[in-house]
């Protein structure tokens, strides 16, 4: 196993003890400082301080007093007029719990390997597929496994450019795989979430893997508002909700154009 294989073994293996507000903070931000050039939605974001910024959390990490929370916390609001999801993440992380000793450590390791695409995104997906099998959060509404990803890419075939739309996208999964899939092609990516939770995480994974998609400025039930009503796709893939109950949250969805052919239960079956 060689150093860099290491060094991730031993963040993967760390993440458990940190909440994951600030696990994703973290690499938004080791993201940001070795990025040129980030990318968030369909805007280029200029990084002129990144770097900047995470040397303050590295020095905070290597104080015996250190404020590192404080440093993270300062960190994202610098960012956050920038990135639309990074505000919900700097309220959150005034209300969470933090382990010094296990912080300091990603920390340092995160200073010590490369912050590429390949990296930071495996341990993201990780971090979701960990919530996954734990139960530990409803994760589980919008995680899709690599392998049923890299499977349905390969039905999609896609063999021109185009757009792709994902109305149930969730943490990008299926956007990113399609995306990455076919690296020779010009790909518009477009995507819809159900909620924040959602909505946060797929911006952190396309941003993770270097790419950007219009998700929208906030989510949305696909089935109620179709915030991409007035564009025409080439690709369209997605992995729904199943047996969601209460999807229409008691709306009048009777006379929606969606149901021409009959209004789906309101109740899961």
């Amino acid at each position: 196993m060689n150093n860099e294989r290491r060094l991730m073994v031993k963040i993967l293996n760390l993440t458990s003890g940190i909440d994951p507000d600030i696990l994703k903070c973290l690499l938004l931000i080791r993201y940001i400082a070795a990025s040129d050039e980030a990318r968030c939605s369909s805007k280029a974001i200029k990084c002129n301080n990144g770097e900047a910024m995470w040397n303050m959390i590295v020095q905070e990490a290597h104080k015996t007093d250190g404020h590192i929370l404080s440093a993270i916390r300062f960190a994202i609001d610098q960012i956050q007029s920038d990135l639309l999801f990074a505000e919900k993440m700097a309220k959150r992380l005034c209300m969470v719990a933090v382990d010094e000793y296990a912080l300091k450590d990603i920390i340092h390791l995160l200073s010590n390997m490369p912050a590429d695409y390949d990296t930071l995104s495996a341990i993201f997906e990780y971090h979701l597929a960990r919530e996954v099998r734990t139960g530990s959060s409803s994760s589980g509404d919008f995680y899709t496994p690599k392998q049923v990803v890299q499977l349905m890419t390969e039905l999609l075939e896609i063999k021109h450019d185009g757009k792709v739309y994902d109305p149930c996208c969730g943490s990008g999964a299926m956007l990113c795989g399609a995306a990455l899939a076919h690296p020779d092609k010009k790909l518009l990516l477009y995507g819809q979430t159900l909620d924040w939770e959602a909505f946060l995480n797929c911006q952190m994974n396309l941003m993770l893997h270097g790419l950007s998609a219009d998700l929208g400025r906030d989510p949305a039930n696909t089935l109620l508002k179709d915030i991409h009503a007035e564009q025409c796709f080439d690709y369209i893939l997605t992995n729904p909700p199943f047996n969601s109950s209460d999807w229409c949250k008691n709306d009048n969805v009777d006379g929606n154009v969606h149901w021409r052919y009959g209004c789906p239960p309101q109740k899961k079956r």
